[in-house]
């Protein structure tokens, strides 16, 4: 998001504090005032006052030198939802997933290059990963997001490793764009996605395309899980159950001509 605008009416104080939490929310790590600075282009000092004043409204939080964006925003997320008709019609169905496998279900989108999770259920409270992933999310280490990134041109893949910063989460985050083209092809080939304690320890993840009523890919939906407790259940068991609400939300989606509102 741009901070200026030709708009007679535009707030410009406003337009830069937007454009802070766009960085914010980009960023996959706590981000510091010197760092967005840079990346917004706004003067050191205007950045420091615009994020103080933001924490003291309760929407972003200092962690450490850096900040994230606060739980707090989820109530607006909430009130968008209200109005969203996509969501209405896939929930019961990501409801339904999660107590079926017992396991942690996501919906995913593209935000400017991240993974923006726009709803979530657990399955048994009692063994579920319960938020273990962030609402945002980077792609190149999220199944989610190399599954998007996967059904982009090769122009919009080169341009968003280029200004993308690869951060090893773990030794087995992808490394550079070759390792995610070697992958990209298996992801086109079987429909599917993994990320294979990539963006964490011990867990373990895999999604598969939403497609808008036009037949666009536009979302993924993803079971997450410690990765001993998936391959007790069986991962080829539950892709195939995966794959058949998938199927069932992709027909519903088409039949009714429901469309992904645009996010960006």
């Amino acid at each position: 998001m741009s901070g200026k605008s030709d708009n007679p009416n535009f707030v410009a104080i406003l337009g830069r504090a937007f454009q802070i939490m766009d960085c914010i929310l980009e960023s996959p790590e706590p981000i510091g005032v010197s760092q967005i600075s840079k990346l917004t282009e706004i003067p050191k000092a205007n950045t420091f006052r615009i994020l103080k004043t933001l924490e003291e409204l309760d929407a972003i939080t200092e962690i450490g030198d850096g900040y994230v964006l606060s739980t707090q925003l989820i109530k607006y997320g909430n009130g968008a939802k209200r109005h969203n008709k996509f969501l209405p019609v896939v929930a019961p169905y990501v409801e339904r997933l999660a107590h079926e496998v017992g396991e942690s279900v996501n919906l995913g989108i593209q935000y400017y290059d991240s993974v923006l999770v726009i709803h979530s259920e657990t399955g048994d409270a009692s063994t579920a990963v319960v938020s273990y992933l962030s609402p945002i999310m980077a792609m190149y280490c999220s199944s989610i997001g190399k599954l998007l990134l996967s059904y982009k041109s090769d122009e919009e893949i080169d341009e968003y490793f280029a200004k993308t910063e690869i951060v090893a989460r773990t030794v087995r985050t992808l490394k550079s764009k070759e390792d995610f083209l070697k992958e990209r092809e298996e992801i086109l080939k079987e429909g599917i996605s993994y990320d294979r304690e990539e963006y964490d320890y011990g867990l373990s993840c895999f999604s598969m395309p939403i497609r808008n009523m036009h037949g666009d890919i536009v979302a993924g939906l993803s079971i997450s899980g410690p990765t001993s407790r998936l391959n007790y259940k069986g991962v080829e068991h539950l892709q195939e159950v995966l794959r058949k609400t998938v199927d069932e939300i992709n027909f519903v989606i088409k039949n009714r001509e429901i469309d992904l509102p645009e996010v960006e």
